[in-house]
């Protein structure tokens, strides 16, 4: 079976979470099928705090700057090698109450993990946005090396309201593991 996957920009600014479709990079990608080992894995990491929650656009702003430390081209898919950890970093903001998110949860192939490392300082951010209490918006995520397998997956950092009653999905971010 066949499936087109889809790269949106990955330091992307985005009002109003909403998903986004992208453009095909490659029809001939075949979906995704985890091992066992690599479930394995993903199951240590802790749940997504989204989970339950009533699924809205909640007005955000969400910026993915690096995976693994480096910035990528911002229309391909990012390939990495099977065996590395996997670290997203970046900052998310609810730009309704003008506050830091309550959370942000990474979700690998359609299921949510938290990002425990959510709160992290960014005065640059604040700076930027002229708005003091952006100030500690920043998170970072890793999975742990074999928890993607091999193959192509989407990941989609969703972020919580700063009351925890809602979450909004931001875009697909692809990457492939080989």
């Amino acid at each position: 079976m066949k499936r087109s996957c889809y790269a949106c920009l990955i330091s992307f600014v985005f009002v109003g979470l909403v998903s986004c479709g992208g453009s095909p990079i490659n029809s001939a990608h075949t979906p995704v099928v985890a091992t066992k080992d690599s479930a394995k894995v993903l199951e240590l990491l802790p749940k997504g705090k989204s989970i339950g929650l009533e699924k809205t656009n909640v007005p955000a702003e969400v910026i993915v700057e690096t995976i693994n430390g480096n910035t990528f081209d911002l229309a391909l898919v990012k390939t990495i090698a099977y065996g590395r950890d996997v670290v997203l970093s970046g900052w998310a903001v609810d730009l309704s109450s003008r506050q830091c998110a309550s959370g942000v949860d990474v979700v690998i192939d359609g299921k949510p993990y938290n990002a425990s490392k959510y709160g992290l300082e960014r005065s640059d951010v604040a700076r930027y946005q002229k708005h003091d209490a952006f100030k500690n918006s920043g998170f970072q995520f890793t999975i742990p090396a074999g928890g993607l397998s091999y193959g192509f997956h989407e990941i989609i950092v969703r972020v919580l309201s700063t009351d925890g009653k809602r979450c909004g999905d931001g875009r697909k971010i692809s990457v492939r593991i080989e």
